[in-house]
């Protein structure tokens, strides 16, 4: 199994009822319930010595759904709540973790106005030696 892809399926044990998807492609329909989203989207490899290799991999998690503007609290502490849950776990069998995660902007707020969709994008790094 690729590496990118163990990166993604370790990253969707962590986060209850994700799925993971390659190629995106959803409507507003699609948004009635919620759906989180785990898209593998790069790697990067380095040498750190002779015999050490580091993979930097790339994954994004999609968060959306449909909700009213007094809901957007909870929608931002769920994402606090997944951001914080990330960044303390151990990935491929605890040769990986989480270098960064970069929410900004925190939520579309062209979504939020235009039709009450709460969308985030979280991009997640992983280092893996």
């Amino acid at each position: 199994m690729a590496i990118i892809e163990t990166v993604a399926r370790d990253i969707q044990s962590l986060i209850s009822d994700s799925e993971i998807d390659y190629v995106p492609d959803y409507e507003l329909k699609d948004f009635k319930s919620e759906r989180v989203v785990i898209v593998p989207t790069g790697i990067q490899y380095s040498n750190l010595t002779r015999g050490t290799k580091e993979r930097l991999v790339t994954i994004e998690i999609g968060i959306c759904k449909r909700i009213k503007e007094a809901e957007l609290p909870d929608m931002l502490d769920k994402v606090e709540k997944i951001t914080t849950t990330l960044l303390n776990a151990q990935l491929v069998n605890a040769r990986g973790y989480i270098k960064e995660v970069i929410n900004n902007p925190a939520y579309d707020v062209h979504s939020m106005i235009s039709n009450g969709t709460f969308l985030t994008v979280l991009q997640v790094q992983v280092r893996v030696i």
